[in-house]
């Protein structure tokens, strides 16, 4: 399988991000690629002296991940990258073929515009790849169970299909399919609920438990 991006800022919030890419990343046998993009006010976020190594202390910071992550079988590497957060992340994913790319919902010690907001908005909406964002307190422990598939009326709605039913064939996790109506005209109504017949046809098709939730 095609390799696993997860934006890294070393807050707890993106550590909690690489564990569920690593738990994933078991089930679908991909390697972990961590990435960090320097920007000028990095070295304030990660805590220390501006006048430091900052490439070194990150390189430091990746190999204690690596070494405190051993115990999941998969290949972990890292790259540092410079430029705006969320083109080098979409670029870095591009180039390396990535299937998933995860990320905090939030930046280090306070920096909450780093991953939430405009960053992790930009990185969804620059790519064609699905993303995840992890918030800080998701333990990892918990099993995922249900997966919610929200869909709309736009044709657009349905590319969420493919991954979702890969997502719950690894864990086997039960999908349940949300139809949402924009207006109640009756047009908008039917063309919703026939994208939600389809796709539990498809997935009931493809082995996977769905549930239409009404």
């Amino acid at each position: 399988m095609n390799p696993i991006l997860v934006a890294i800022d070393f807050s707890d919030c993106s550590i909690n991000a690489l564990e569920h890419a690593l738990s994933i990343s078991e089930k679908s046998n991909s390697d972990v690629h961590m990435v960090w993009v320097r920007r000028p006010e990095s070295a304030k976020e990660i805590g220390i002296d501006e006048q430091a190594d900052i490439e070194n202390v990150v390189k430091g910071k990746f190999n204690e991940l690596i070494k405190r992550f051993e115990k999941y079988e998969c290949n972990i590497q890292f790259e540092l990258l410079n430029g705006k957060i969320h083109k080098e992340v979409v670029k870095y994913a591009e180039e390396i073929d990535a299937f998933l790319i995860l990320t905090g919902a939030h930046g280090a010690s306070g920096f909450e515009e780093l991953w939430l907001g405009s960053n992790a908005n930009k990185i969804i909406s620059s790519t064609i790849l699905p993303v995840i964002t992890i918030r800080e307190k998701v333990d990892i422990s918990q099993n995922l169970e249900i997966i919610v598939l929200p869909i709309d009326s736009t044709p657009e709605t349905r590319q969420k299909i493919l991954f979702t039913s890969i997502l719950a064939g690894y864990f086997d996790a039960e999908i349940h399919i949300l139809g949402l109506y924009s207006n109640k005209t009756r047009k908008l109504a039917e063309r919703v609920d026939k994208y939600v017949k389809q796709i539990a046809e498809y997935l009931e098709e493809d082995q996977i438990r769905c549930k239409v939730i009404h």
